[in-house]
């Protein structure tokens, strides 16, 4: 498997687990709250612009 598709299949996931819907209509408040979330579960920040760039 290439990095790719780890992204792709961890994003999937990550989008499963949330259950907040389809990512195509996450507003920026949800990606505020993913933000919050990746940073309680794993003490690593990453901006809300990076996580709309990666989803």
């Amino acid at each position: 498997m290439q990095e790719m598709d780890y992204l792709s299949k961890c994003l999937a996931l990550i989008e499963q687990k949330l259950n907040w819907g389809s990512r195509d209509k996450w507003t920026f408040q949800d990606f505020k709250k993913l933000q919050e979330l990746l940073f309680e579960a794993s003490n690593i920040s990453l901006s809300v612009h990076t996580l709309e760039r990666l989803f």
